[in-house]
């Protein structure tokens, strides 16, 4: 129990740490002073797809895919070669030329090879969307993630610089005579859990900082303040408008619906691989006997009896179906995830819901009452701890779930798509 006599200098000194540290916590929470080193959500991003190496990766797919495309629409070179015919003893020199000959393909079939590698393109500026919808989903995740965190330590750096001046005050009263021994540890035992709890907030906010500087491609870059409100929230959206505008939208969907094109151009690809090539010749050559220039011309073309190509068309036939199943996976799978992260979104909304209405206002008239009592003498110093404790409690917790928040609500704004440096099996 704390008591101090009547001499109320050394209660004033502590009833004005407490109010000091109500202006800290019931004013303006920012992050402190400007810094010049400082980032916006919008940097990141930028830099992010600028540096991200997934998304390289992905480009240069779609790069190697243009030169596929440029040598599916190449036909077969002609070939020249040497002829020489009846040659003898008695005529050496026989007949003496070169010959021609060009393969002639049917059915179209450079043009059906590059409409398939130009829908595999289709399919890998999608995989890059992807790609970058992932990139800025697990920026904005972590950038969220390093702003809660920057925002507790800052109130907790206020808590423990309050804290101790309160122990060293209650230290003074109690070598004075003014304060019990109970009280005095016990504030002493408060300063020590507020040191602990900044530097397991400290080695949090290296953590967050270290995994967002990798997910832009910089890991070398030296912490800054992060520069964004995390308090203004939107209003919740039903999950009924998010499976519609997923299923309609995603590009995980756009992808599946670009790989059934995919497989559907490659049926056709192999259809006119089945109709009728020919090989054109002629051949041009010099009579050493008679002394004359001759010529000959033909034409040759299988007889397609066992190659008919029955086995490739009926393997793209079956491509078609497993992708279009595929489709139809995707499609399910993307509703199972977002049952799940529906479900966090729905709870941090009503967790701020109740922080903001109740828990906060309540926490801060608590301490508030708590402070009001101790300067009327009619309760004891332990009971302006408990109520100092409660509210920084909730505040960080009321950070805490507005990491909850922007987390769910940015995975549900991002199609759900995450693990930008997971293995793109490109």
């Amino acid at each position: 129990m704390f008591s101090l006599r009547k001499d109320s200098s050394v209660r004033d000194i502590i009833v004005g740490i407490i109010s000091a540290a109500l202006v800290c916590f019931l004013g303006n929470q920012t992050f402190g002073q400007e810094s010049v080193n400082s980032l916006t959500l919008a940097e990141l991003e930028q830099t992010a797809l600028l540096n991200n190496p997934a998304i390289q990766a992905y480009e240069q797919k779609i790069n190697a895919l243009k030169g596929y495309w440029t040598q599916a629409g190449l036909g077969p070179n002609p070939e020249i070669g040497y002829v020489g015919e009846e040659m003898s003893s008695a005529n050496p020199g026989g007949r003496q030329g070169f010959e021609l000959s060009q393969e002639i393909l049917g059915g179209n079939q450079l043009y059906h090879a590059q409409q398939v590698v130009c829908q595999q393109i289709a399919t890998a500026q999608q995989e890059l969307e992807i790609s970058k919808t992932r990139v800025l989903t697990d920026v904005r995740v972590a950038a969220y993630e390093y702003l809660a965190i920057q925002n507790k330590l800052f109130h907790l750096r206020e808590i423990l610089k309050n804290d101790q001046q309160m122990s060293a005050s209650l230290e003074t009263s109690y070598k004075n005579g003014n304060a019990s021994r109970l009280d005095y540890v016990n504030s002493r035992i408060a300063a020590r859990k507020s040191e602990q709890q900044l530097c397991a907030a400290q080695n949090e906010l290296d953590a967050a900082w270290d995994r967002l500087v990798c997910l832009i491609g910089q890991p070398q870059l030296e912490p800054q303040i992060l520069k964004a409100d995390l308090n203004q929230t939107a209003e919740q959206k039903s999950w009924e408008s998010y499976a519609h505008n997923l299923i309609l939208s995603s590009p995980e969907v756009v992808r599946a619906e670009a790989k059934v094109a995919e497989a559907q151009k490659k049926v056709n690809y192999e259809n006119s691989k089945n109709s009728q090539n020919f090989t054109v010749s002629g051949a041009v050559m010099y009579n050493t006997e008679e002394h004359v220039i001759e010529g000959s011309v033909g034409v040759s073309m299988p007889l397609r009896i066992r190659d008919r190509n029955q086995g490739n068309i009926s393997a793209a036939c079956s491509e078609v179906i497993q992708a279009q199943k595929d489709l139809e996976r995707v499609k399910l799978n993307i509703q199972h995830r977002l049952a799940d992260v529906y479900r966090e979104y729905a709870t941090a909304c009503e967790d701020l819901a109740m922080y903001r209405e109740s828990l906060l206002p309540e926490a801060a008239e608590a301490l508030e009452l708590a402070k009001k009592a101790y300067e009327n003498q009619e309760t004891s110093m332990l009971d302006l701890i408990s109520a100092q404790k409660t509210y920084r409690e909730t505040n960080i917790e009321y950070y805490d779930a507005l990491c909850k928040y922007w987390t769910s609500l940015t995975l549900l704004e991002g199609k759900l798509l995450d693990g930008s440096l997971e293995d793109s099996s490109l």
